[in-house]
This record gives structure tokens, sequence and C-alpha cells, in this order.
């Protein structure tokens, strides 16, 4: 299949139709669109393309596009299409520059942080004494992972009792105070929750950080450069508000 944007695949009435109103004709349709993209698919759009070009050409012949309905319609779209574009312009022309970004930064550094981490497994059951049972299994070289494949009540006993790495704050607080109290390597517990007891295993942690401006610089840009934009919006609305006559009805 030609790669050709530009490619003329028909001409009506004079118009061209151009390889990339099929692709765009595929795009707009959505997943729907990946039935079409082959050979056979692109010559049936085409000739979709050319019966809308063959309505357009007489529906402007009979005059239809004097119709009031369909002139009220365009008027309507066209009045939405400029604001949307007029709201586009605003947004659109608001620019940060470096400096701004590192000012912005330097005062907001508690929004760049990076929390702790914990990556850790566990074993979760009902009883204390089963839990302290487990526990001196593991203290005797007992394999944390197939102990709990076999007494674990967690889903994650299919992982051998693996939970992944995860955030500060995503725990219950009896747990997440045993991981932050414990080192790397450490096995403890019975820890008791809501859910139960747990023996756990912590296998590594991260410390909490603010990112440096580098790491930073692309969410601080992000983040500086939307505030920009509302603020820019709120001023133009407001500029207009002045300039124009308003009458409220409500």
């Amino acid at each position: 299949m030609e790669d050709n944007k530009d490619k003329i695949l028909a001409v009506v009435n004079g118009e061209e139709i151009k390889q990339s109103e099929v692709d765009n004709f595929i795009q707009a349709l959505g997943y729907r669109g990946e039935k079409f993209n082959n050979e056979e698919g692109r010559k049936r759009l085409t000739d979709e393309l050319i019966n809308r070009k063959l309505l357009f050409f007489d529906a402007k012949k009979t005059g239809l596009d004097k119709d009031e309905i369909y002139v009220k319609e365009v008027k309507k779209q066209s009045e939405e299409l400029l604001k949307d574009f007029a709201m586009a312009n605003i947004i659109n022309s608001v620019r940060v520059s470096d400096d701004e970004l590192k000012e912005y930064y330097e005062n907001h550094k508690d929004n760049f942080k990076v929390q702790p981490t914990f990556t850790a497994s566990h074993i979760l059951v009902e009883s204390e004494d089963l839990a302290k049972e487990i526990k001196e299994k593991i203290d005797n070289n007992g394999d944390f992972a197939q102990l709990a494949k076999e007494y674990s009540t967690c889903p994650s006993k299919e992982q051998g009792g693996d939970l992944g790495t995860f955030q500060q704050g995503q725990m219950v607080k009896e747990f997440e105070n045993a991981l932050i109290e414990n080192e790397i390597g450490d096995i403890v517990g019975p820890v008791k929750t809501q859910f139960g007891y747990h023996i756990i295993n912590i296998k590594d942690k991260t410390e909490g950080k603010v990112k440096s401006f580098e790491e930073a610089k692309n969410e601080v840009k992000q983040t500086l450069l939307q505030l920009k934009q509302q603020q820019a919006y709120i001023d133009a609305t407001d500029r207009l508000q002045k300039e124009y006559k308003i009458e409220k009805f409500y």
C-alpha cells in the first residue's frame, strides 16, 4: 500500500480526493476503522467519499445550501467553532520561561515529592496462634513463599505472598508501621490489622525525597502552564465583560 498522503485517488467534478482523506476517514471511525485499513477497505471508503462529493455537488446545484434549516445550523456550528477557536487562541498564546519554572518549583517543592516505597510479601491468617506457628517455621528456614501458598488467606498467596512495590499510605497503619520500623531483609510479625494477622517479609524500601528541578521539570511545566492558561482565560473574560454590554435575567 503506497504511503503517499497526496496521492490522488479520484477526481469528482474537478475536485480531487486524496489518500489523506481516506486516512482521516479511517481515523474518524475509531476502532471500527481498523477493518478498512487494507486495500479493499480503502477502496470502499474511497467510493463512499465519491458518493458524498456527489451529494455535495447536487445539494449545491439544487439550492439545498440555501435551505433555512441548513443555514441556521451552519450559523450555529460556525459560532461554536469560533468560540472554541477564540478560547484555543488564548490558551495557546500562553508561554512559560525557564525562570518562571524554577521560581514555581522553588516555591512549591512539596508538590514534587516522591513518596517512600516498600516492596514486601506477606502471609495473612485469622489467628495469632497460627501466625506465630508460621513465623517459627520461617525462623527455622521454612520457605516463605511456599508457606504463603499453603496458609495465607490473601489472594497474593498465588504469588507466594508477593505484594509488589507500593507507596507509603497505601497499606493500613499497623502494616505500614511494621515496614517503617524494621529493616530490609527482616521478617516480622505477627502484625495485627483489621484483616487478621500478618507475617511480613520486607524485601526493599526507598526513602521519600523531593525531586530535583530537572527530574520535575516536565511536571512543573505542565502544572504552571495550566495555571497560567486558566488565569489568561479569566483575565480575557473579565476584560470582555467590561467591554461588552451584558444583561442577566437569572
